[in-house]
């Protein structure tokens, strides 16, 4: 049986003296890279439930080969819970226009609501 010797990693393929590159098959080819697997559930956190792909925790977890105890202490992590929270505020922002143009609509059409919250958001307005 021949050793190994002199063995020199370069990105994902292994090199042996006196052998041609091959792909590696070492444990760490398979395990799951936990920062990149974190953003991505810290997106998938900050999409509204009914855009989720995939739909549900468990589904997530199997996908990227995490244990679900690890996705809910991701959850209750205070870190992980501010970066949905930035997310989730980039995301309305890129609506702001819409929503702003949508409540003029409504204020014009008289909406009593609409007509309030225009006042209290241009003018500083406050009921009395």
């Amino acid at each position: 049986m021949a050793t190994r010797v002199n063995i020199a990693r370069r990105n994902d393929y292994e090199v042996t003296s006196g052998q041609r590159h091959r792909p590696r098959t070492d444990a760490r080819k398979t395990r799951p890279n936990f920062s990149s697997v974190k953003d991505e559930f810290v997106e998938w956190l900050a999409t509204p439930e009914e855009l989720r792909l995939p739909k549900n925790q468990r589904e997530f977890c199997r996908e990227h080969g995490i244990n679900e105890a690890t996705a809910w202490r991701w959850k209750s992590d205070s870190a992980v819970l501010a970066r949905v929270e930035k997310l989730v505020n980039h995301y309305m922002r890129t609506h702001y226009a819409d929503v702003a143009y949508a409540l003029v609509r409504a204020a014009i059409a008289g909406n009593v609501e609409a007509i309030r919250l225009y006042l209290q958001f241009v003018i500083g307005w406050v009921a009395p």
